[in-house]
């Protein structure tokens, strides 16, 4: 579904590539997330799967199409966009509106657009904001309108680029729950950039960029487990990490992290077991 390839990419007049030779692929229906410190690529990288920056060398291939700039409105109906501020990509005064200009551009026919739209609105519960101005929601309710937006246009890849960095632990947890329903209806990938090391739970393998360079891809699940890989690369500590040690501070023997909560809670009834 994905490939790229030996991509580096740099602006013109800088001594250093933003991006040097990275090379992934990503399966269809697979959930890839990018992770890495502030200025690792990560947004660059991921802005090269649409064409908004087109690598300097090496090649992005979305479903056996050459990311280049004549077949990018080709590429750009399979790909689907949520930005980390979705003000960025309203541009209808109502959510109605915003939803249907997206559509409109898509040359896609008027009763289509209409049952699509609310569609999406109804998957995503929140039919009653489809007359709303898109300055009156919440965080939240934003982020909800964005992907209603996106979904409508039945992309077959989903990118977030932090697209849940303005929401609170709540609504995030509300909003990836939503998107793996959706994901799961249709079958599409997902590709996202993140600092919330919590959506390694739900996502399949896991892209660590630090510096420009590719540090590896990595089964999601063995990254939260590996609390050395994390550290080493400067991706921050989870809620496990936190009460592991503070188990440990206890006398109590667990491992020093773990990808889930039932893993801990196995753990710690084999020590009772036991005792």
């Amino acid at each position: 579904m994905i490939q790229v390839v030996d991509v580096s990419f740099g602006y013109p007049g800088q001594s250093k590539d933003l991006l040097t030779d990275i090379s992934f692929c990503v399966s269809k229906g697979e959930w890839l997330s990018v992770v890495g410190q502030n200025g690792s690529g990560k947004s660059t990288l991921i802005r090269m799967l649409n064409g908004l920056i087109l690598p300097n060398h090496g090649q992005v291939i979305i479903d056996n199409l050459r990311v280049e700039p004549n077949n990018l409105w080709e590429i750009r109906k399979k790909i689907g966009m949520v930005f980390q501020n979705p003000d960025h990509q309203f541009v209808g005064t109502t959510v109605f509106d915003d939803m249907a200009f997206s559509m409109e551009n898509f040359q896609i026919p008027r009763e289509e657009m209409l049952l699509r739209i609310d569609e999406s609105l109804e998957a995503l519960q929140i039919s009653d904001l489809k007359y709303r101005s898109p300055e009156e929601l919440s965080g939240g309710q934003k982020q909800r309108v964005a992907l209603a937006g996106i979904w409508a246009l039945r992309p077959d890849i989903l990118v977030l680029d932090e697209a849940t960095s303005m929401l609170d632990a709540v609504s995030r947890i509300d909003f990836f729950l939503q998107l793996q329903r959706l994901r799961a209806e249709r079958e599409i990938t997902v590709v996202s950039v993140t600092h919330d090391l919590s959506e390694l739970e739900i996502s399949d393998r896991t892209l660590i960029l630090a510096e420009g360079k590719c540090v590896g891809c990595f089964s999601s699940l063995s990254v939260l487990r590996n609390v050395i890989l994390r550290e080493k690369y400067a991706l921050g500590s989870t809620f496990l990490d936190v009460f592991c040690r503070a188990l440990r501070k206890e006398g109590i023997v667990v491992r020093s992290s773990y990808a889930s909560l039932s893993e801990l809670v196995e753990d710690v009834c084999q020590l009772f077991v036991k005792m």
